[in-house]
């Protein structure tokens, strides 16, 4: 290692060290080996954002912050079944089911790769990043990694404050000086932004729940507030989400604290606007009740005064034509197997909306997970994917069963929230196709499951761990 460094070859011995110094914190905080690897990917899609995501460490090898992390969580995975001959994971209906998924996708992309390159990979990663939904149960499967984990998230979701609000404040700094090799290492995303927002309220309202202290419940409120505040109505659908399985479980205090936030604070600020404002009509309130209204406006054709709210129309015409399009193209070229990945699903919808064809499009995606498996995977993949959502659904189901029998909340129920959360954004978002929201769907999922799967082995509903902090 000294003659590396003496002939300036630093790298190498520098990805030593840093390895050996990962496995001695490992060791020394008697965690799993992914615990830190999935908290510090999930921590920089939160607090980074889109700008963590597209960090290539590696220079000019083209592996992202997340792809790495894969690698490693799988030798992690391939390391502990070789020495102990067990799965660290367990193969239930929902696990085989992602296996097929994997499989089918990986078939797909060995005949698109000699057509498309990497751009065949790059939309090859929703499927990839699935086997994060293994690599993260053996971290749910140990109180203290999770705890580990959870406080990771809880540090996330409240830097993101300053720093999205920052970010919004002062731009240039994020994009031209806090850069890494010429790309900036924060930049967020609104639809992201929201439903992280939206994972802090689940979370810190989880924990006021145990505490019953008045802060974090107006912690919870203020990241409820934050993610409405954003105006993305796509995470809004999965926000009801997440309050509708509060609500079927019988446990509407959340409900009722949520409301009770929103007289506070909504009222707030709509009267301070109303004093301060020339207009009230350009203000954030009147912005988030005409986008409210949009939501319903499956035409398009209402009329928007608040400047942010203008394009809310012809947005729901843009994804309605996008996704007749889609759905159109596909079942007249390749409706068993899909169009492929690396094919531009953008094409003829910019050739019918636009008139026109704008050649490598940045858009990839129609806005909508079902339709993006679809044009990719056809039937096959599309019905493999709702074999997956099945089995979520079925696991959810019984998690509410659980906890309306209950007094006290099941270990798994507010990850199931999330992952709903996150699905339902996905939906109407581009959200599961990229890392910053896929492979935290899929971990978040991996826990889910693999805490219901162990309670199943548990007379009494535990109580979750990081309310135990």
């Amino acid at each position: 290692m000294g003659t590396w460094i003496a002939e300036g070859s630093w790298k190498l011995p520098l990805a030593i060290l840093l390895i050996g110094c990962y496995f001695l914190l490992v060791k020394a905080t008697k965690v799993t080996p992914e615990t830190y690897v999935l908290s510090f990917l999930v921590f920089g899609y939160i607090v980074g954002n889109r700008g963590f995501a597209q960090i290539t460490p590696l220079g000019n090898l083209p592996l992202f912050m997340g792809e790495i992390g894969l690698l490693v969580g799988a030798g992690f995975l391939a390391f502990h079944i070789a020495l102990k001959k067990e799965f660290p994971f367990r193969l239930d209906a929902l696990g085989i089911a992602i296996i097929i998924w994997i499989i089918v996708g990986s078939i797909r992309v060995l005949f698109d790769y000699p057509n498309y390159g990497i751009l065949a990979l790059r939309d090859y990663a929703m499927v990839y990043y699935s086997a994060f939904y293994f690599i993260a149960q053996p971290m749910a499967k140990d109180a203290r990694s999770l705890n580990t984990f959870l406080t990771f998230i809880k540090i996330a979701v409240l830097l993101l404050i300053p720093g999205f609000l920052l970010f919004q404040t002062y731009p240039e700094f994020f994009l031209y000086y806090l850069v890494f090799d010429g790309a900036p290492i924060i930049y967020y995303k609104g639809d992201l932004v929201a439903f992280y927002f939206g994972v802090g309220f689940i979370i810190y309202y989880y924990q006021h729940t145990k505490t019953l202290s008045t802060f974090l419940v107006l912690y919870s409120s203020l990241f409820l507030f934050l993610s409405i505040y954003t105006t993305v109505r796509a995470a809004w659908i999965g926000l009801a989400s997440s309050i509708l399985l509060f609500y079927l479980s019988n446990k509407t205090n959340m409900i009722k604290h949520a409301f009770i936030g929103f007289l506070i604070l909504i009222p707030t600020l709509t009267i301070y606007c109303g004093i301060f404002a020339e207009d009230f009509r350009q203000t954030r309130p009147y912005a988030i009740y005409e986008h409210i209204l949009s939501i319903v406006d499956i035409s398009g054709r209402g009329t928007y005064r608040n400047n942010e709210s203008l394009g809310t129309g012809a947005n729901n015409q843009y994804r309605l034509q996008w996704w007749k399009v889609i759905l159109v193209d596909t079942i007249k070229n390749a409706p068993i197997t899909g169009m492929g990945f690396g094919h531009d699903l953008s094409k003829q919808f910019t050739l019918s909306f636009y008139n026109r064809f704008e050649q490598g499009s940045p858009v990839r995606s129609p806005h909508s997970i079902i339709l993006t498996v679809f044009g990719r995977l056809g039937l096959i993949g599309l019905i493999f994917f709702c074999l997956i959502i099945y089995y979520i659904v079925a696991s959810t189901y019984r998690e509410v069963f659980l906890v309306r029998k209950s007094a006290n909340l099941t270990q798994a129920f507010p990850y199931w929230c999330i992952c709903w959360f996150i699905f339902f954004t996905a939906c109407f978002g581009v959200i599961l196709e990229g890392p910053m929201g896929g492979i935290v769907f899929w971990i978040f999922l991996g826990i889910a499951k693999s805490l219901s799967i162990n309670y199943s082995h548990k007379d009494k509903p535990v109580e979750i761990p990081y309310l135990s902090n």
